[in-house]
């Protein structure tokens, strides 16, 4: 069945909807064309890979929708298992929103959380980045395949996290970005994290769909309050008032948990009617 998997995943690019119509309507191998392309990918890649049935793949993946039928990756596959926080924002943050990201981020990091992102300038290149000044525990979900990097100033990240953190796509090869992809891999972001923190995000952006995923996923969604002096970038007090936890410390996100069960076990409930 790995190898099923595989042979569809090569064909189709990695494509969720072409791989699953293909499982669907029991398409017929082409050996010739399995053989080929077996060999090309051994031969051209050094990515490792694993399937929705391997006995390594990501439960955290197993549990959202959608799930990638094949995961390549460079690096430490591990690293998905640990405890984690994906980061996320504006492609083109203010100050305010650098100096946010790089505390946070270094606190977490500092808390032996992993950090997640999609390797997108701005946020979440700043985000990691910054947690690979403290640790090798990052991870990076690309839009493309998994032998290309994203953005294209990212070649030096891209190279040094995998050789130390971890790079995963669930497109092979060289693949280039496709518009819909960029959306899609946000799925495998928040579904691979405990939790989710924005640090800055404009009103209205695509950054606001793995809000969405993180809501679908019943991840906890954090956000840190937007500078109100610039109207340019209120996106995160838009999201704090759809539900996401406001945070001002670090401390917010690795304490909160521990500060709902202990206020849960202290209250005093009055059950009479």
């Amino acid at each position: 069945m790995e190898e099923l998997l595989l042979y569809f995943s090569l064909k189709y690019d990695g494509n969720f909807d072409k791989i699953f119509d293909a499982l669907k309507s029991k398409e017929t191998v082409d050996k010739k064309l399995r053989t080929e392309m077996f060999e090309t990918f051994y031969k051209s890649s050094s990515a490792k890979f694993t399937t929705l049935v391997s006995d390594n793949y990501p439960a955290k993946l197993k549990e959202i929708s959608c799930p990638p039928f094949v995961l390549y990756y460079h690096g430490n596959l591990s690293l998905v298992d640990k405890k984690s926080v994906a980061v996320a924002g504006s492609l083109k943050p203010s100050e305010y929103g650098k100096k946010c990201t790089e505390l946070y981020v270094s606190e977490l990091a500092k808390n032996e959380n992993v950090i997640i992102t999609g390797m997108q300038k701005g946020i979440a290149t700043i985000a990691l980045k910054q947690a690979m000044k403290i640790s090798d525990k990052v991870i990076a979900v690309l839009p493309c395949g998994i032998d290309n990097y994203y953005p294209k100033g990212n070649k030096e990240l891209y190279e040094a996290m995998c050789k130390n953190g971890l790079v995963i796509s669930e497109y092979p090869r060289k693949s280039e970005v496709k518009k819909d992809q960029i959306v899609q891999r946000l799925r495998l972001v928040s579904g691979i994290s405990d939790k989710v923190l924005l640090t800055e995000t404009k009103t209205k952006t695509k950054q606001h769909e793995i809000v969405n995923y993180a809501f679908e996923q019943s991840k906890d969604v954090y956000a840190i309050p937007s500078d109100v002096t610039d109207r340019k970038l209120q996106g995160n007090n838009d999201l704090i008032k759809m539900g996401a936890i406001i945070v001002t410390s670090p401390k917010d996100i690795t304490d909160l948990s521990d500060i709902y069960i202990k206020d849960l076990d202290n209250s005093e409930i009055d059950m009479e009617m």
